[in-house]
């Protein structure tokens, strides 16, 4: 039986590319689409706690709620200038980021199809996109390494993952 916690994790980490060194994201195009994917996340969630209750499946004990988290490394980590304490968290989260990655209890969405001013910006051009990236390769990688299906999620495809739940 496939438990709750595998079907959509309450732990959500978002992969993908800075547009620029300095900031992931300065004119909020990323962040708007991230917003239609997590609310589209936070639906299935709810859909899936619902379809549990009505069909009588006692979620007692198993810490299934339908709220999630959702890890983002700009907003979650310290960034630079880091004080030595920030520095240490920082170094710590860096070596345990695989963990998080490849762990059965979360999901990782892949924002690898960007918006349009992150492709026409001459640093994204030059580092290859999202793939050309060595940290966006290595979350994509870990992430699908020993996950059931749909819990690492390219959000390239999702009209097509959307027109085929439609179907199904």
């Amino acid at each position: 039986a496939k438990k709750s916690w595998c079907v959509y994790p309450a732990l959500v980490l978002v992969s993908f590319c800075w547009q620029t060194a300095e900031h992931p994201d300065p004119g909020g195009s990323l962040l708007r689409m991230l917003s239609v994917y997590l609310n589209w996340y936070a639906a299935q969630r709810a859909r899936y706690t619902k379809d549990r209750l009505y069909w009588g499946d006692s979620m007692q004990g198993e810490g299934f709620e339908s709220d999630f988290c959702v890890m983002l490394d700009f907003w979650s980590l310290h960034q630079q200038p880091r004080s030595a304490e920030q520095e240490e968290s920082f170094a710590h989260a860096r070596k345990s980021m695989h963990v998080l990655l490849a762990h059965r209890a979360t999901t990782v969405m892949c924002l690898s199809d960007l918006p349009e001013d992150f492709k026409a910006h001459p640093e994204f051009v030059k580092r290859g996109g999202y793939l050309g990236r060595g940290w966006c390769f290595y979350e994509k990688a870990l992430g699908a390494l020993c996950k059931v299906q749909g819990q690492c999620l390219d959000m390239a495809g999702f009209e097509a993952m959307l027109s085929r739940m439609d179907e199904s």
